[in-house]
């Protein structure tokens, strides 16, 4: 018994001072806005009321900007191979020993200051409830556990607050989405290998360009961070010009951030807040402009050289409500009403540009927590009747978070070579099905690139001698 409890002590010490372990990934500011989330459905629908959350105030040079490939924390810090039993007595001890106390002391807080049980706060034990459920999604699924320690914005709130609630619905509604989508892709006839074909050869840019050289609507996922992907997406843009010359082309892209609404702002509240969108709400991006971008300076600066138009989406002015909220915790909820508000400003410009140019190619440039399919909320989903299509950029370090790599493994096309350029796009009759629960249309692996190593080495060194 003496030595159980002494087991029992080495754990939980360990537990509190591990579950505060961070990861170098891309810290994106979430929005919070009060009410119920609702799924997006069809474009006229889902347009609706939102709030943005600007891209971080310091993001730093794409060219000298890296973040180390760090395992992200997964729920309780579980490992794959623990048996249920094991990661349960963790999930028991943490979930006493560190979460309740919060949510507990939150709710009598929200009594003592007039607040009621009911409404559309849950209560305490509603909210705990959800928060088991949201552990208790996939758990006995070995690969899908492992593939979620890579995911970003999977984490919940664990401190009881109207935003805690509201981002955990939509948090565990989006988990149990995304393991159906898992299990179907499982459940696939040899889990959909035959139905992808891998180009490896050739000029990728030049021949996806080709294959998208139709479409109205595309949209660019991509790992931040990577000078390889931002090269990749120029490359893809500026072929889709040149074969298109006389094709009035638009980028909307998550880096650049929209102007300030200044003293508009003053009084507002994150409940309150709520960006209104015009013909003025994105201006087009200038040359000068774009030579000041700390993000993806370059990829920008090639586009303007191509005459393609490029217009800003990120609302900066949110970030000073969101961060006196505390509320930077809440992703699900952050990446939910962000792309809502980009699809508001992507569909007044599209509406105003095809008044003149109907045929113009618009294209969204932006993270895959955005654009992929298997998200929260996912941007593509808002213009469904216009058919888009996700392409898909992925670096070699960022496999561990496709679901393919999780059910196929490491040594599958395209994993097996990440040291080769590859191109994958599914085919078949149920195409279609396979793109909306794989996430992607087009999957772009890339290499590392001479300069991209040197790059990174040079802001790691950067960062020691700080």
């Amino acid at each position: 018994m003496r030595i159980q409890k002494k087991f029992l002590f080495i754990f939980i010490t360990v537990g509190l001072f591990g579950a505060g372990t961070s990861f170098a990934q891309k810290q994106l500011l979430p929005a919070v806005r009060a009410g119920a989330v609702k799924q997006p459905l069809q474009v006229q629908k889902n347009l609706i009321k939102g709030v943005s959350v600007p891209y971080s105030e310091h993001l730093k040079d794409a060219c000298l900007s890296w973040q180390p490939s760090v395992k992200m924390p997964q729920r309780f810090m579980a490992s794959p191979k623990e048996s249920a039993l094991w990661r349960r007595l963790k999930q028991q001890v943490l979930l006493k020993r560190v979460d309740l106390h919060r949510p507990v002391t939150a709710w009598r807080k929200h009594l003592a200051a007039g607040g009621t049980g009911t409404g559309h706060l849950q209560t305490l034990g509603e909210f705990q409830e959800t928060l088991q459920e949201i552990d208790n999604v996939g758990l006995g699924d070995r690969r899908f556990q492992k593939m979620l320690k890579y995911m970003q914005g999977i984490m919940p709130m664990r401190e009881y607050s109207s935003v805690a609630v509201a981002n955990n619905r939509l948090l565990l509604n989006y988990l149990q989405r995304l393991y159906q989508k898992f299990t179907w892709m499982d459940r696939y006839p040899n889990q959909g290998r035959q139905a992808l074909k891998t180009v490896t050869s050739g000029n990728l840019a030049r021949q996806l360009a080709a294959r998208l050289q139709q479409e109205k609507l595309i949209l660019l996922g991509e790992t931040h961070f990577r000078f390889e992907v931002q090269q990749a997406v120029g490359d893809l843009i500026v072929q889709l010009k040149k074969q298109n010359p006389a094709r009035r082309i638009v980028v909307f892209s998550e880096f650049l951030a929209l102007p300030s609404q200044g003293k508009q702002i003053a009084n507002q509240t994150l409940e309150t807040y709520y960006r209104r969108i015009d013909a003025h709400t994105a201006p087009q991006l200038s040359k000068q402009a774009a030579a000041k971008q700390p993000y993806a300076r370059g990829v920008f600066q090639r586009l303007l050289q191509a005459r393609v138009e490029v217009y800003p989406l990120e609302d900066r002015d949110f970030s000073d409500l969101l961060k006196a909220s505390g509320g930077q915790e809440a992703q699900a909820l952050g990446v939910s009403y962000r792309n809502k508000t980009w699809a508001r400003i992507i569909r007044q410009k599209m509406d105003e540009i095809r008044r003149t140019d109907p045929d113009a190619l618009f294209i969204v440039y932006a993270g895959t927590g955005h654009t992929s399919w298997r998200r929260q909320s996912p941007l593509p989903a808002f213009f469904a009747p216009e058919k888009p299509v996700v392409v898909e950029f992925q670096f070699d370090l960022a496999f561990k978070n496709n679901v393919l790599y999780a059910l196929w493994g490491a040594d599958s096309a395209p994993f097996s070579n990440p040291q080769q350029a590859s191109l994958s796009y599914w085919e078949g009759a149920d195409a279609k099905q396979l793109v909306q629960n794989s996430g992607f249309d087009y999957l772009w692996v890339l290499p590392a690139s001479f300069r991209g190593k040197l790059l990174r080495q040079y802001l790691a060194w950067a960062e020691r001698m700080q």
